[in-house]
C-alpha cells in the first residue's frame, strides 16, 4: 500500500494538527506524509474583518484534493467554509482536547463582566 499525502498548511498550528491526525492514523498502520502548502490567508497579511473572500485559508488544500496532489487533508473545522465543495466529503473530525473559546479584552473583563450592551465579535462564522 502506497503512503497517504495529507494536505496542510505550513503554520505551526496546522502542522501540529496534521501530525495529531498522522499519529492517530499510524495507529491502524496507515503510512503517510505531510504535504505542507500556502495558502492565499498565509500570505495577505489584511486583517480578517468580513471583507475577505471565504475560504483563504482553504482553497488551497481543496485544490490539492482536487489536483490529486494529496489524498487527504487536514484543516480547522473552524475554518471551513459553511457551503461544502461537492466533490469532497468531510470523512473525519478528531476528538476536541478543549472545546472553550477564548474571550479577548482590552479592558481585562471575563465573560460575566461583560457590559450589557457589550458587542462581542468573530471571525468565525459558525460562532
Amino acid at each position: 500500500m502506497s503512503r497517504l499525502r495529507i494536505a496542510t498548511r505550513k503554520s505551526l498550528l496546522a502542522l501540529w494538527q496534521a501530525k495529531h491526525v498522522q499519529s492517530l492514523m499510524a495507529l491502524n498502520s496507515d503510512e503517510s506524509e505531510l504535504v505542507p502548502m500556502v495558502s492565499v490567508g498565509d500570505i495577505d497579511m489584511t486583517p480578517i474583518d468580513g471583507t475577505r473572500q471565504v475560504g483563504v485559508f482553504t482553497k488551497r488544500i481543496q485544490q490539492a484534493l482536487l489536483d490529486l496532489e494529496a489524498d487527504i487533508a487536514v484543516h480547522s473545522l473552524k475554518d471551513l467554509p459553511t457551503e461544502g465543495t461537492p466533490t469532497l466529503t468531510l470523512a473525519a473530525v478528531p476528538e476536541r482536547e478543549t472545546i472553550e473559546d477564548a474571550l479577548v479584552s482590552p479592558e481585562g473583563w471575563t465573560l460575566a463582566e461583560l457590559p450589557q450592551t457589550a458587542v462581542v465579535g468573530t471571525g468565525s462564522q459558525r460562532r
